[in-house]
């Protein structure tokens, strides 16, 4: 859900680009193109998870 949510801001306000960050519940990484169609990432890592939490989506269309 944490995920889920950050690519869905990132989007809403028409970002793009890659980072890291170091959040109280772990470590997020992400990877969001510009270019619409194009495949972006986001990852997860907490130590109390058994490995790493990533979703990939596709960048949609911004329509007028």
């Amino acid at each position: 859900m944490l995920l889920r949510n950050f690519a869905d801001s990132v989007l809403a306000e028409g970002g793009h680009g890659s980072g890291s960050a170091e959040l109280p519940s772990g470590d997020l990484a992400w990877s969001i193109p510009q270019t619409p169609g194009s495949a972006g990432w986001a990852r997860f890592e907490h130590v109390a998870l058994p490995e790493p939490v990533q979703i990939e989506f596709t960048v949609a269309a911004r329509l007028p």
